[in-house]
């Protein structure tokens, strides 16, 4: 698997080696499926952007500015990593297992980074990744024993032999991340109507009508037709994003889609970026690959949500979202957050009302089952 890692922009060697456990590192996971997390380092949250020219620029919103930051293209497949003999992960599992052995490699080939907090980050499509990585970490924790978290797992898997081979992690998991994710598309799907008639996209015609595709969806999910659910999901998309003549679900104040000139793509693939980095001149970069987003079609409308109960027990949990994203905005996430069964299911909707409550949201998912 490929990654590319920066360090700090502000911090110096000293104060990273005196204090290690102060300053975390945040792995970024693009999501899909099949994006590169290459690419979104590059067009969003990196320490550089590519410009028109083909040249890298400065990003003044870049996530290592404190942080560490790792981006590894997930899963096998995608972007620069290579898919071998067992071919691109048809599911969550497989997907986690192929993650694992990256972390396992990267952070024994750096020993020093591996006392730093690891927060687990991602967008989209992430907010399956991201819960099915960080619970498969847990499940490694416990099976070989280790003493870092404050509760048992409720939801234990069978382990993969290949993963259990690799050991305990030699890393220290902090935290999880999710931005406008994809986590419970049984829920998530239901709220797409109402999204886009509210932001005045479509009409209520339209809504009903996107409404009947809803109810087919999830009809379809209950029958366990994966594949069907997700390519009915697909033409639901379109056809929201047709009358409303969105450019991108993705952003609704878009006139163009996400780097529509590709100018990260054509830069990646440049004969002496690629030297650079150190991937074979025959490796052709795609943004996100098509071959992926099929092998892992039917795996897309599989919820993860029955792993954030133990996630939230034992770890801090930020679920942040984008208002002007119609398709895995706040709707979509206060759908599956509401159905959740977790220890402050009760007290987390009243939190906020007083400053005690908004000091109660700020530990939400911090290990103590007793808080909100």
């Amino acid at each position: 698997m490929f990654f590319v890692y920066w360090e700090s922009q502000t911090l110096t060697r000293t104060e990273l080696a005196d204090d290690a456990q102060t300053f975390p590192i945040l792995l970024w996971l693009q999501g899909g499926p099949g994006c590169a997390s290459l690419f979104g380092a590059l067009y969003e949250l990196g320490p550089y952007s590519v410009n028109s020219s083909l040249e890298l620029a400065p990003n003044p919103g870049a996530w290592n500015r404190r942080h560490g930051l790792l981006a590894i293209d997930n899963p096998v497949g995608s972007g620069f990593s290579i898919a071998g003999t067992d071919g691109v992960p048809e599911n969550e599992m497989e997907m986690a297992a192929d993650l694992y052995a990256a972390l396992q490699g990267f952070f024994t080939k750096y020993p020093d980074l591996a006392r730093r907090p690891l927060f687990i980050t991602g967008e989209s499509y992430a907010g399956k990744y991201v819960p099915s990585i960080g619970h498969f970490i847990l499940d490694m924790e416990q099976h070989y024993g280790l003493n870092r978290r404050p509760s048992g797992l409720c939801h234990t898997r069978a382990l993969p032999q290949r993963a259990l081979a690799l050991g305990p992690p030699v890393f220290c998991l902090a935290g999880l991340a999710i931005g406008n994710g994809l986590t419970d598309p049984f829920r998530q799907v239901t709220t797409h109507a109402d999204t886009a008639f509210y932001m005045g996209l479509i009409d209520e015609q339209q809504r009903l009508e996107a409404m009947a595709q809803q109810l087919e969806i999830v009809q379809l999910i209950v029958d366990e037709d994966w594949k069907t659910a997700h390519e009915r999901r697909e033409e639901l998309l379109e056809f929201i994003s047709t009358s409303g003549g969105l450019a991108t679900l993705l952003d609704m104040r878009r006139a163009r889609d996400y780097d529509a000139d590709q100018a990260v793509d054509r830069y990646l693939n440049l004969a002496e970026v690629k030297d650079a980095l150190g991937v074979s001149k025959d490796l052709v970069f795609e943004g996100c690959s098509e071959h992926v987003g099929q092998v892992l079609g039917p795996d897309v409308m599989r919820s993860v949500a029955f792993l954030l109960p133990d996630l939230l027990a034992n770890m801090p949990v930020l679920l942040y979202q984008g208002q002007f994203d119609v398709q895995d905005g706040p709707a979509t996430s206060e759908s599956w957050i509401d159905a959740l069964d977790w220890p402050g299911a009760f007290k987390f909707p009243k939190a906020g009302h007083s400053k005690k409550g908004r000091q109660q949201v700020a530990l939400l998912g911090t290990g103590d089952t007793t808080a909100p």
